[in-house]
């Protein structure tokens, strides 16, 4: 029979093998392991400046790990719905979204020959090319229009909502200047008119009543009546607000929401408010203006406060360190091709974004029923059918000519009533359709 110290002895050489099995399954764990990691006694820490400069370790840092699956945050959608606003760089804004849609000979839910989107009622629209659906909403258009209808025609799971608001004070004076107030006070006060106090005597007159209409208000421009709720609405509505303030960075969120590349989001400044000499107008604003601005436009406040933190988790979840290098690639990027535009007034792109926005929402009538002006014969016919005492009575055609408040004259890029052999000259002899023609031919070049 065994005694006492037989199976003492036993027990200690088990525990012995339990130890050697778990230091061995420790350290072929480890071994495994630092094929992906390696530990930090092996290698420091990759600084934030090395990781600038595109220094290569082994460490995986947070900002790495985020870039990694960077590809998986968004679902890049195909289609854009754009919400217009005013004084916010829309403009400028806009002829992006035009100039890639036209590229790729995309469908622009629009009114005909108008620059607004009056309705979104299918008879109302401008159709889209042949056996294909609606691609982009960029026009003028109220929020809350018609939601139902605007989630018909792009529906929200392949199509990225978005808009853009300003710092509520730089967008006052902006659109105060814009739309000629302050000019209108000068002429009845007298030319030495400061802009601050030009500003103050419209408070005073105006009291909170919203001028110019606020930025991303509902249909009529009502001031809602739980601020926050509306927020709240307008943050589940749209999938990305963008700040002008932070206008490049906003665009490069864009890109990676929308999964294009840097050149897609270049841009040519547009209505960029100048004096009379052609100079950007530097007029000191009080602190105490400012304050009043600030309480005048407190809804404006509140939105414009939200989506810049809103933005700023966009950021993150991208991560900062890969999103401050893209950044500063696209301004890179951006220089040289502002450098190339001022050198070369020829460049197709470059002339392209710096075209009236209205006269290309106008021209893309043509452009879609044509299907790309490949057929007159469809366009001929759309004419014939149209009618809209309206827009015949606001625009007032005469001849080839479309005068709008006759405050803007320019060619009728839809060619309206135009039919046969007289509506084939006019799109061949036409400016802004050969530029199409050739931007298209040069992309199609340049992708083949």
């Amino acid at each position: 029979m065994y005694g006492k110290k037989h199976w003492l002895r036993l027990l200690q050489v088990f525990l012995t093998v339990m130890v050697i099995m778990v230091l061995y399954l420790h350290s072929t764990t480890n071994i495994l392991n630092n094929t992906i990691h390696v530990t930090k006694e092996s290698k420091p820490p990759v600084t934030m400046e090395e990781e600038k400069k595109g220094y290569k370790t082994d460490v995986t840092t947070k900002d790495e790990e985020t870039k990694m699956t960077s590809e998986n945050l968004y679902q890049n959608k195909s289609n854009l719905f754009f919400v217009k606003t005013h004084k916010c760089g829309t403009s400028t804004m806009v002829n992006i979204f035009y100039l890639y849609g036209i590229q790729r000979k995309l469908n622009f839910v629009i009114t005909p020959y108008v620059h607004a989107l009056k309705s979104l009622k299918s008879h109302k629209l401008v159709p889209p090319r042949r056996n294909s659906g609606y691609n982009f909403q960029v026009q003028h258009y109220l929020l809350g229009f018609d939601v139902k209808r605007e989630h018909q025609l792009l529906p929200k799971s392949t199509t990225l909502y978005t808009s853009i608001v300003r710092h509520p004070t730089t967008r006052f004076v902006s659109a105060f200047e814009y739309f000629g107030k302050y000019e209108e006070l000068k002429k009845s006060l007298g030319a030495r008119l400061t802009l601050d106090a030009a500003i103050n005597i419209f408070l005073d007159e105006h009291g909170t009543g919203l001028y110019p209409p606020s930025q991303l208000l509902a249909t009529n421009y009502n001031i809602p009546s739980d601020v926050d709720s509306f927020i709240a609405h307008l943050d589940t509505e749209f999938d990305l607000i963008m700040i002008t303030g932070r206008f490049d960075e906003s665009l490069v969120v864009l890109k990676e929401m929308m999964g294009w590349d840097m050149k897609d989001i270049l841009y040519r400044k547009r209505l960029v408010h100048k004096d009379k000499y052609g100079k950007l107008p530097h007029q000191v604003i009080s602190d105490a203006t400012i304050e009043r601005i600030l309480k005048h436009d407190f809804i404006d406040v509140k939105i414009h406060n939200y989506f810049n933190k809103k933005l700023d988790n966009h950021i993150d979840r991208i991560g900062r360190v890969r999103f401050e290098d893209m950044v500063s690639e696209f301004q890179t990027t951006s220089v040289a091709f502002n450098k190339l535009c001022e050198e070369n007034k020829n460049d197709l792109k470059c002339r392209f974004l710096e075209t009236d926005d209205l006269r290309i929402s106008r021209m893309m009538t043509g452009l879609q029923v044509s299907e790309d002006l490949t057929n007159l014969e469809r366009l001929a016919e759309y004419n014939a059918g149209f009618q809209s005492w309206y827009d015949w009575a606001f625009f007032g055609i005469i001849g080839h000519t479309m005068v709008v408040n006759d405050n803007f004259k320019g060619h009728s890029e839809g060619m309206y009533g135009l039919k046969g052999e007289e509506l084939k000259d006019a799109v061949e002899n036409n400016d802004y359709y050969k530029l199409v023609r050739d931007l298209q031919h040069e992309f199609e070049q340049t992708h083949h």
